[in-house]
């Protein structure tokens, strides 16, 4: 199916195929990786629905397929990308194939997908799919990470930087970290997690679907995303010299999580902020508004992921 078209044929197909052509990696190498993807369909026996278009469509088409009771859909692009139609098919048995056609693929690494389109492609038709782990806050899916404070407010500013000012990635994430640390504000906050109750003053909160080993902007791997728990980092930080010097060994990977965090390992979590009645929160890369409290919650085993054996 062409770019644009949103009719789907009567007859629901077994899998879907849908890439979002504005995806990171895909416009790099967008011709070899389409006809690489096209090849794969193609030349397979199953009944294979291939369509690629803008994130808008795509989510218009993927609410359309699984109100036909698609079996599987495979989703091209970023964590953005995957994320939103997760939170369309988390909890059902739509199976999810992904193909890592975005920058940093966090979630597709750490369930094991191969980065090598043919080999990505191949998994996503033909694999077994495997229940993992999902996070919400307010109802809103995420498949990796949720947080507040300074890496919302520094990666709106970058986005800014690069989209309107046409900077490169790095510099952008220096001159936005800079940026927002100078006006730097302590969160006043109120912590339910688990049913206990603490205040505290935090620069940033950040919320990991399972374990993460926290490198700030440079996250690393999942052990597990089956574990069922939520991952929680409190930023320590009290002054714009220390924020700032975090930003810094976080830019060169040199944070102590003991240190530089306070952390929880809980199910769920509920924050609140005195005077806020919305904050913005980041949901896997993209930046929202939500009201506030947040309500945080694991729900284990709740998406079905194609994933190596």
């Amino acid at each position: 199916m062409d770019s644009g078209e949103l009719e789907i044929e009567n007859q629901t197909p077994e899998i879907a195929v849908l890439i979002n052509e504005t995806g990171g990696s895909f416009k790099k190498t967008e011709d070899l990786t389409w006809n690489t993807i096209k090849s794969n369909c193609e030349s397979d026996t199953k009944n294979i629905l291939l369509w690629r278009g803008p994130p808008d469509e795509m989510s218009k088409i993927a609410t359309q397929l699984i109100k036909q009771k698609i079996k599987r859909l495979v989703i091209g692009g970023g964590d953005g990308t995957i994320s939103s139609v997760a939170n369309k098919i988390a909890g059902t048995d739509v199976e999810l194939g992904i193909l890592p056609l975005g920058t940093l693929n966090h979630f597709a690494k750490d369930n094991g997908i191969p980065l090598v389109m043919d080999q990505a492609i191949n998994l996503a038709i033909n694999g077994n799919s495997k229940k993992v782990d999902v996070a919400k806050v307010n109802d809103e899916v995420f498949l990796n990470n949720s947080s507040i404070g300074l890496y919302p407010r520094i990666t709106k500013v970058r986005n800014h930087k690069i989209e309107k000012l046409g900077m490169g990635k790095l510099f952008s994430l220096i001159l936005a970290a800079w940026q927002i640390v100078s006006r730097m504000h302590l969160y006043k906050i109120s912590i339910n997690v688990d049913g206990k109750i603490e205040n505290r003053k935090a620069s940033f909160v950040f919320v990991g679907n399972n374990e993460y080993t926290f490198a700030l902007w440079e996250l690393g791997k999942r052990k597990s995303l089956t574990q069922g728990s939520l991952s929680i980092y409190l930023g320590n930080q009290s002054t714009r010299w220390a924020l700032f010097a975090l930003a810094l060994r976080g830019l060169f990977n040199r944070l102590d999580q003991a240190k530089d965090f306070k952390s929880y390992k809980a199910e769920s979590l509920t924050l609140n902020t005195k005077h806020r009645k919305q904050l913005l929160v980041s949901l896997d890369g993209e930046v929202k508004n939500l009201q506030t409290p947040l309500n945080y919650q694991i729900y284990p085993q709740h998406l079905r992921v194609v994933v190596p054996d």
